[in-house]
């Protein structure tokens, strides 16, 4: 696939996510910080609808709200209801785009905490 070009995945879904739940990320430790094998699963009343050309849509069933997501946030999305685990996701956008790793690693952290955090996602040990 070939790259994208994005100053910063963090810069497309922050706005985006932020906009639709009137969110301010969370600048403390990420429940992640520490779990050595976590799998991350969509809880049953989220559901996820891809929108061509402007990424996806979340929708929290049980509390009637919706989260705009734009191409970068719908593709973390996407892998991770794939695969469920949060290094599968970086290795995929770092694949996918050009942007250095360690920022990456950051962006998915804090989009992974957001989701946590709103509960449109659980953890689980493995």
């Amino acid at each position: 696939a070939p790259h994208r070009t994005a100053r910063s995945p963090s810069d497309s879904w922050k706005g985006s996510l932020t906009r639709a739940a009137g969110l301010t990320p969370a600048r403390h430790e990420s429940p992640l910080s520490g779990m050595n094998a976590t799998t991350v699963r969509p809880h049953e009343h989220v559901l996820y609808r891809p929108v061509p050309g402007a990424g996806g849509v979340l929708l929290d069933l049980e509390r009637r709200e919706y989260f705009a997501l734009d191409d970068v946030a719908a593709r973390m999305w996407e892998e991770l209801s794939d695969t469920g685990v949060t290094s599968s996701v970086v290795e995929t956008l770092a694949a996918e785009y050009d942007v250095e790793r360690t920022l990456l690693e950051e962006d998915v952290e804090q989009f992974m905490r957001t989701l946590v955090e709103r509960d449109l996602v659980h953890l689980s040990e493995v």
